[in-house]
């Protein structure tokens, strides 16, 4: 049984927060959504259909040109008052994808954005008791995986589904695999998805996909005194890092099947939190204590750790890669705090929106063409509420 070092952030403990925070959250105002007709809620959302024609253009964080902004916006959902969370966010050719879950039991829900996150469309999800809470855009479709209540002996199991080009959802089917429960992130490359995190009962896990509905297991590349935390995909393949009692470690592999691991510095209390990359090459963000540092290849291809200037680890919980660089989220009982950093080493605070509670969990963000999109959960009328809020990018700029 792992106990040395911190355990994995529980992809639920997102959604968990948000239902458990529904009875207790008090009216706080919040920014109006954009005057602008661009960025006003549309009357039809509910009745939308996803466009169906393929793109063709490569993965990236394009979406439709809209209007400058100037601050944060808060934006209008469809049946928003029904959604527990916004859990993540994901930008590919054309669109932005959230993804969460709709109160009080958190059912499964998807919207996506063709105009920068002005106007949202809710998507349904095949009907499950689980919702996803991460998302990553592969190719022209996007991948995401969640948790939640299943008919598993902990009663809890993973789930993961898949979005089309053509704008359907497809859930994986029954698998006992899944009843690993715990947690797990997610990575593509080419034609490969890998998730990896920690089951229930410290169960460590490594799964490679060619579809992302049917999981191979690869967990035979890891320990089972390990903690796999992140995972990140390069030109060259995947990467893996965790934490040990040993102390930190990552596994590579070109293809998700076969792995090859090595020691990274530090001791049982060095965890690794995040990956991203720099200057083309894996890195994670650690955490000490209350240190937060940056473990990255230098020059000649060692580790090295570097100290992340700026962070907090116990304010820390998620960070995010974005175009031009890093976004920390995060906060504690004075309310939620966003970061952005260059290159993780040294980071400056970033200008929240208007009027949010102290109770405000920020989940993710992004960054596509001018725009910045920032993801989580809030209070609207004396209810906590999945959000999202649009800006200038130049509010997540490094």
């Amino acid at each position: 049984m792992i106990t040395p070092f911190r355990p994995l952030r529980p992809l639920a403990l997102a959604l968990g927060l948000v239902v458990a925070g529904c009875s207790t959250s008090t009216p706080t105002p919040v920014a109006s959504p954009p005057a602008s007709p661009s960025s006003a809620p549309s009357s039809n959302l509910e009745s939308a259909a996803p466009s169906t024609t393929t793109p063709s253009s490569p993965p990236s964080a394009s979406v439709a040109p809209s209007p400058a902004l100037t601050g944060w916006h808060l934006v209008a959902l469809p049946d928003q008052t029904g959604i527990s969370n916004i859990a993540d966010l994901a930008a590919g050719p054309g669109r932005i994808i959230a993804v969460g879950g709709m109160g009080p039991l958190g059912t499964g829900r998807a919207w996506w954005s063709g105009d920068g996150g002005a106007t949202w469309v809710a998507e349904p999800l095949p009907p499950d008791t689980r919702a996803p809470l991460r998302v990553v855009v592969w190719g022209d479709r996007f991948l995401a995986a969640g948790a939640g209540e299943f008919d598993c002996p902990h009663p809890f199991a993973l789930q993961t589904w898949v979005r089309t080009a053509a704008g359907t959802w497809n859930a994986a089917p029954a698998d006992q695999k899944f009843c690993v429960g715990g947690s797990g992130e997610l990575a593509v490359h080419g034609q490969t998805a890998v998730m990896a995190g920690t089951g229930s009962g410290d169960v460590p896990f490594v799964w490679s996909s060619r579809d992302g509905l049917h999981w191979i297991d690869r967990s035979g590349a890891i320990q089972r005194d390990t903690t796999p935390a992140a995972v990140i995909a390069d030109s060259s393949g995947f990467a893996v890092f965790g934490a040990s009692p040993a102390g930190p470690w990552d596994v590579h592999s070109a293809d998700g099947s076969a792995w090859q691991g090595e020691r990274l510095p530090g001791n049982a209390t060095v965890y690794p939190m995040d990956a991203f990359l720099r200057d083309s090459q894996p890195a994670v963000i650690v955490e000490s204590g209350s240190s937060v540092g940056v473990i990255a290849r230098d020059s000649a291809g060692a580790w090295q750790t570097q100290p992340a200037n700026g962070l907090d680890a116990s304010l820390l919980a998620r960070v995010v890669a974005v175009k031009g660089g890093l976004v920390a989220l995060g906060g504690g009982s004075a309310g939620p705090r966003i970061w952005a950093s260059a290159d993780g080493t040294s980071w400056r605070a970033v200008e929240l929106p208007s009027g949010l509670a102290t109770t405000t969990s920020l989940t993710s963000a992004i960054v596509a063409n001018d725009r910045a999109v920032l993801s989580g959960q809030t209070t609207i009328n004396g209810k906590a509420v999945g959000a999202i809020w649009i800006g200038p990018a130049s509010l997540l700029a490094s």
